[in-house]
């Protein structure tokens, strides 16, 4: 998060990335960028997001914000013409990988919505001692998919502890 104290402070503030070997930052169509990874024999994997620029005033304004890319250094620069200062600017990201979060996009939400019953319900059949709270598991996930898909929207499911979330933009396309 950057703080923007007066209109003397600067406007725009880089944030250089390292990012994985073989990892980009591809634009997305919500105003951010997917931290993206091609597989071997195709294919592309979203490990993260960064999420579509924001900065308010101290009036809680929203301002004018946009990002550029130049190699590895992610630049937000805000426009403060009639801010009321302090002015904060936070380029949000999160990270698959680090943060421990499945982001799953809308078919694959959507396949979750109309298959994922099925399989909480065999697997909490099976005897054994773990079985019944993965089927509930299963079932809770499946129950958020089927309300994200009837949303337009898709889940992403935190582990350790597994909660599912419904959420737009970025890998939900």
């Amino acid at each position: 998060m950057v703080t923007l104290k007066s209109d003397k402070a600067p406007t725009a503030h880089g944030f250089t990335l390292d990012l994985p070997e073989g990892a980009e930052l591809v634009p997305n169509d919500q105003g951010g960028y997917d931290i993206a990874k091609r597989l071997p024999g195709g294919g592309t994997t979203v490990m993260g997001q960064v999420d579509a620029p924001w900065a308010k005033d101290a009036t809680g304004k929203s301002l004018p914000t946009r990002y550029t890319l130049d190699n590895d250094t992610l630049t937000q620069s805000v426009d403060t013409d009639g801010a009321v200062f302090p002015v904060v600017a936070d380029p949000h990201y999160t990270w698959g990988i680090v943060t421990g979060t499945i982001y799953l996009n809308r078919s694959e939400t959507r396949s979750l919505a109309q298959n994922g019953g099925i399989v909480g319900t065999i697997v909490a059949l099976i005897p054994a001692g773990i079985t019944k709270p993965a089927g509930a598991t299963i079932a809770y996930w499946t129950w958020e998919a089927q309300g994200a898909d009837r949303a337009g929207q898709c889940v992403n499911i935190k582990v350790p502890h597994l909660k599912a979330n419904r959420y737009t933009g970025g890998y939900c396309r």
